[in-house]
């Protein structure tokens, strides 16, 4: 099965996403590991929360056979809801809320996160049967935001497990493009994505 956090990195950009995957080419930096501290805080496998309408578990295994991706969701939230669905080990109905931790808020939510969490979302939908919502969580200003998804969610979802899977299977990295993104990826100085795809020596050859 594919990771869900992979999906996000393939957007992100897709031969970061070959580095990463393919050769296991792993960098920190800053904006990577404030997201790990911010991820440990729920990361805890356990019940984070307990109260009379609201169950909360932090780092659930999620998954969908129909879509061939599992991964895991920071945060599943089960609250009492006589429309909602039956729980397995909670006893009465339920809604569902599906939360992802984020260390800053954007002025509006990336691509990449959106399609993190509507894999999540799907995920969570298969094995619950429906009565779901997102979240994303945003830890500098402690506030969640809810976001509803579209048919466009679903088709790009799609595309993206179909050019994964081709990519993986071939074991083909997708070639670098520049972009302002290049200045936060942990891999920049790996990857060179200014050099020219037809390589140094042939930049080198041109001055002489």
């Amino acid at each position: 099965m594919i990771p869900i956090r992979s999906l996000q990195h393939y957007l992100y950009c897709p031969h970061r996403w070959g580095m990463l995957y393919l050769e296991d080419r792993w960098v920190e930096n800053a904006f990577t590991v404030l997201a790990e501290q911010i991820h440990e805080r729920v990361h805890s496998d356990k019940i984070l929360r307990q109260t009379d309408k609201i169950t909360s578990f932090g780092d659930v295994t999620v998954y969908s056979e129909a879509l061939g991706i599992q991964g895991k969701a920071d945060l599943v939230e089960f609250v009492k809801d006589p429309r909602g669905v039956s729980v397995e080990g909670l006893g009465g109905k339920f809604s569902v809320n599906v939360v992802e931790y984020k260390p800053t808020q954007p002025r509006a939510p990336s691509a990449a996160d959106r399609i993190q969490l509507y894999a999540q979302y799907r995920c969570v939908c298969e094995i619950f049967g429906g009565n779901v919502k997102a979240f994303l969580y945003y830890a500098d200003v402690r506030r969640r935001t809810q976001i509803d998804f579209c048919e466009e969610d679903e088709k790009l979802l799609a595309k993206l497990v179909a050019e994964i899977n081709r990519a993986a299977e071939s074991q083909t990295i997708p070639p670098p493009e520049y972009g302002k993104k290049c200045n936060g990826c942990s891999v920049a100085d790996k990857c060179m994505p200014r050099v020219r795809s037809d390589g140094v020596k042939t930049m080198i050859l041109e001055c002489l």
